[in-house]
């Protein structure tokens, strides 16, 4: 009947709104699964659904890619020196994000205006730079919003106000969280807590690119566009349950500011190199003491050698006992190292 079909339309729609940025190549053999319906049928509904505008295409048929169609999209250039961020999220961002149509929901609104607000005043206060370009795009699933910047890169900033290695070594550092190169107006908190309440926060400068998503914590790549300055893209569904009070509660201690923190362990391998030695260990243990509670993240690290697991896991633990120590992902040979460091520590009691 008419009403199923229409039914079951929306439903589809619903479907294809929900999954097409993780799956922009495959959609229609995902709409085809999910429904139960050929390949052409799902086909003919992406079809529609573009030519009505709620989804934009891309490419021929066999490479054809899917993307939702922006509802608002806008750019604009703000001058860094004595900008209040505050006003610019008043002034500019608030109102793109009213003409994409219904207001967001409270949750969302708060989570990116805290996200927002942070970045552009890390860029205000320490770029160095001139100007930013900000750039706000809302779908029917998310709300994007970009500012980059044309100072001297954060991390450059880092590693020079903090007399590290490089730019990637100052990219562990922020990852964890605390990190401040300017203690009497930063507490280095607000770009941890951004990076946990988002979607996604991408943070490009020079030649290191930081990504952190709901799926992964911090994922490092090569940043191939060495523009000067620093690029960050926040993201977040429009459908986010995100609670800030519970992220801050999650993380933090009223008193104190960031109590655990979540540390990428790959971020300490530079180029190829295994994690094999006690000074690649103590990369990663700088400034981990003052936390109460850390969980080291082993994604994409298949094995580390018995050196670099004894540093951590024996001969830290052993001098800083309230510190919590835990682990998660990582392979077998990454858990045995482990577990034979913690059972010397044991033997040592």
């Amino acid at each position: 009947s008419k009403k199923r079909t229409t039914k079951r339309s929306a439903a589809l729609r619903k479907y294809v709104v929900a999954n097409v940025d993780e799956h922009s190549h495959d959609i229609a053999k995902c709409v085809a699964e999910k429904f139960g319906i050929s390949r052409q049928a799902a086909n003919r509904h992406l079809r529609e659904f573009t030519r009505t505008g709620g989804l934009q295409a891309h490419g021929t048929t066999r490479s054809r890619r899917y993307k939702l169609a922006p509802l608002t999209e806008t750019g604009f250039t703000v001058k860094l020196h004595d900008l209040h961020e505050d006003a610019v999220w008043r002034d500019q961002v608030e109102p793109a994000l009213r003409a994409a149509g219904p207001p967001l929901p409270k949750n969302v609104d708060h989570a990116l205006y805290y996200g927002f607000t942070e970045i552009l005043n890390n860029a205000i206060d320490h770029s160095g730079g001139e100007e930013a370009f900000i750039t706000v795009e809302v779908t029917m699933a998310s709300v994007t919003l970009v500012i980059s910047d044309d100072g001297v890169g954060i991390f450059e900033h880092i590693k020079e106000r903090c007399a590290l290695e490089n730019e990637q070594h100052a990219a562990l550092e922020l990852s964890k969280g605390r990190l401040t190169t300017d203690a009497a107006r930063h507490t280095g908190e607000g770009i941890f807590f951004t990076s946990r309440a988002l979607d996604r926060l991408s943070i490009a400068s020079g030649n290191v690119a930081l990504v952190c998503s709901e799926r992964q914590n911090w994922v490092f790549t090569d940043n191939s566009n060495t523009k000067p300055g620093s690029f960050v893209l926040l993201k977040l569904s429009t459908s986010s349950k995100v609670n800030l009070t519970s992220v801050f509660d999650k993380y933090a201690d009223e008193s104190r500011g960031i109590v655990k923190t979540l540390i990428p362990v790959s971020l300490a391998r530079y180029g190829r190199e295994n994690l094999v030695s006690r000074s690649q260990a103590k990369r990663l243990l700088a400034r981990v003491d003052s936390f109460d509670e850390v969980m080291f993240d082993f994604t994409g690290v298949r094995s580390i050698g018995r050196a670099f697991a004894d540093e951590i896991f024996r001969v830290f633990a052993r001098s800083h006992p309230k510190t919590t120590l835990l682990w998660v992902h990582g392979g077998a040979k990454v858990h045995e190292m482990i577990m034979g460091a913690k059972a010397a520590r044991e033997n040592e009691k």
